[in-house]
Order: C-alpha cells, then structure tokens, then sequence
C-alpha cells in the first residue's frame, strides 16, 4: 500500500496554454482540436470586426455597428479562451491518477 500516492493529478504549466493547448498537452486529442478551432472561429470574427470598424467612416453607422460586433465578439473570444484553460484545468486535476 503506498500511503503517499496522491488521489489527483499534479497540476502542470501546460494546462494553462489556450486553444487547446492544455487538452493537447494531456492527450486529448479530440478536445484539443475542438477548443483550437472554435477559438480560430471567434479570433477570425474578431479580427474582421476589428477590420470593418477601422475602415469605416468616423461617425458613421457602419462604424458603430462594427464597434459593438468588435466587442462583442472580442467578449466571447476571451471567454471561450478562459473556458478552455478552466476546462484543462479541472479536467487535469480530477482525473483518475494513471496506474505506477
């Protein structure tokens, strides 16, 4: 019996690498590529948010709209971002513990 094994897994750097990173760095896989491309997805609509409200006229209606775009998808990106770290996260540290 060894006393001193420990019920959870030691927390790792790696865990907190977004866009899958963590998930990549714990083996899986599959997660890894879905954090990775739903992130791409809001930072594609981010920067064509940030686009269209730098190329708009000053003032214009066109400009306000691609503001609140430009904020709400920055909103939502930084969210799925920290949803992903937490999901690494907690994932790693209630994991069953591999076998010695």
């Amino acid at each position: 019996v060894n006393m001193g094994a420990s019920t959870t897994a030691d927390f790792s750097p790696l865990w907190l690498l977004p866009a899958g990173g963590g998930q990549f760095s714990q083996g899986r896989w599959g997660w890894g590529i879905a954090w990775a491309t739903l992130e791409a997805g809001l930072l594609a609509w981010n920067i064509q948010a940030a686009t269209s409200y730098y190329s708009a006229e000053p003032g214009s209606d066109a400009r306000k709209s691609a503001e609140s775009q430009a904020k709400i998808s920055g909103g939502i990106l930084y969210t799925a971002i920290a949803a992903g770290i937490l999901e690494a996260v907690l994932s790693g540290l209630l994991a069953e513990p591999e076998p010695e």
